[in-house]
């Protein structure tokens, strides 16, 4: 039988993270795109958001067709008023690990309405993943604490709702030309087209679910 996980504060999940037994966890982030890119973009997502599932797909797509240029880093940031964002966080983990993240994350966003543990487990069925393996993942404390370590890692950063975005080292907002400004780093330039209204250092608002 599985075990539901309780819903705690930001602060007690990095608490967590950082009094958890056990040895070093890889808290790597996945990727896409070339390392060699000039520009790399970091994303800090929840995967029971709503404002996530728009527009993360969106920057998914923008690296997949610049891979060259464009280098993303996702990193997990679950928000703690989400209930099953952490084992969302998770379960894309366990997913990465046979290989099929960016698959798992997309069927996650996709279900994201009637989002539950079970649906997590239905989800790894669909996509056809060793349900011996996953299950054991999702049992794995290390996995989690992958998610809560680079939540905790982002908070560090100033991130404070999601998604988040770093280009190269600086917070960006969000917004109509984003994809124009990114690029335009890739092709040299320093500064963010005049219509974007995203200036570098600093988030718009956004909703926090």
């Amino acid at each position: 039988m599985r075990k539901p996980l309780a819903p705690l504060s930001l602060l007690s999940l990095f608490l967590l993270a950082a009094c958890s037994s056990g040895g070093p966890v890889d808290t790597s982030p996945q990727t896409l795109g070339s390392p060699t890119a000039p520009v790399t973009i970091q994303e800090f997502s929840d995967l029971q958001c709503p404002y996530c599932a728009t527009i993360s797909p969106l920057v998914e797509a923008l690296v997949r067709n610049n891979p060259e240029k464009l280098r993303l880093e996702f990193y997990h940031f679950p928000l703690p008023g989400h209930e099953y964002a952490l084992p969302a966080a998770q379960a894309s983990e366990c997913a990465a690990k046979q290989g099929k993240f960016w698959e798992y994350v997309k069927e996650v966003f996709k279900g994201q309405e009637q989002l539950n543990e079970d649906l997590l487990f239905t989800i790894s069925q669909g996509m056809n993943l060793d349900q011996e393996s996953f299950k054991a993942c999702m049992q794995d404390k290390s996995v989690q604490r992958k998610a809560l370590l680079q939540a905790r890692k982002g908070s560090q950063l100033g991130v404070d709702s999601t998604p988040t975005f770093i280009v190269n080292g600086q917070l960006v907002g969000y917004g109509k030309d984003f994809d124009a400004y990114v690029l335009g780093l890739a092709n040299g330039s320093s500064s963010a087209p005049s219509s974007s209204g995203i200036p570098t250092g600093s988030i718009p608002p956004k909703p926090n679910t």
